[in-house]
């Protein structure tokens, strides 16, 4: 018997360990600084450039992979959600209702940290039945910032109308994101096409912080 309950307090420590284990190495992955945030960040009284917008704490496991869900308010200025899950050297997306898809699950790249020159892809993050949301993005460049390495982006939203297939850009905008493969997204910015002068900037990582150059310069 107490060889018995030797071996239980055992196996015991042996599943606490591997539990602190994967707990840890969690928190150091790209989605680290989101993970259990819901960052409020405001335009205006009325009108907010992110809304509630972070990871949950915990994976979900979807079809024998873990995913982290990304959450923001679908009437935020910059609106992105959606099923995360890093995959070698990508960030990959799973549309936030991906069981209308008919059971059969597409992941879509989102992030991509192994280019050096500019490339451009689409991706969807959300589907219902007449429309899909989506976006274009362009990796723009490497920057370093102290022993950091930030991944640019250029990321344009689209609806995509399957019956018609046809991409609809119409009354979109193209936002810059910052990502590194250890903090995650560290900024969101949109910037005046004209003169290419910062509008707006979500700071998220070091410190969460937003900046607002926009409130005479746009109608939104």
């Amino acid at each position: 018997m107490k060889k018995l309950k030797t071996n239980a307090f055992i196996l015991l420590l042996f599943f606490a360990f591997s539990l602190l284990s994967c707990v840890n190495n969690y928190r150091h992955d790209s989605f680290s600084n989101l993970k259990g945030a819901k960052i409020d960040m405001k335009i205006s009284p009325y009108k907010y450039f992110i809304k509630s917008f972070g990871i949950d704490s915990v994976p979900i496991p979807i079809n024998n992979k873990l995913y982290w869900e990304l959450r923001d308010d679908e009437k935020s200025y910059f609106y992105l959600e959606g099923y995360l899950k890093n995959d070698g050297d990508s960030i990959m997306i799973l549309p936030k209702n991906y069981q209308s898809e008919g059971g059969i699950l597409k992941a879509y790249k989102l992030f991509d940290f192994s280019l050096t020159n500019q490339k451009t892809w689409k991706f969807i993050f959300k589907i219902d039945k007449k429309n899909s949301f989506g976006g274009s993005v362009t990796f723009l460049n490497r920057s370093k910032i102290k022993s950091d390495t930030l991944f640019n982006y250029a990321l344009t939203p689209f609806v995509f109308h399957s019956k018609i297939n046809n991409y609809d850009y119409n009354n979109q905008v193209t936002f810059n994101i910052s990502v590194s493969k250890t903090n995650g997204i560290e900024s969101i910015s949109r910037y005046n096409p004209i003169n290419h002068s910062l509008i707006f900037e979500a700071i998220i990582y070091p410190e969460r912080k937003f900046v607002n150059n926009g409130s005479n310069l746009i109608v939104l």
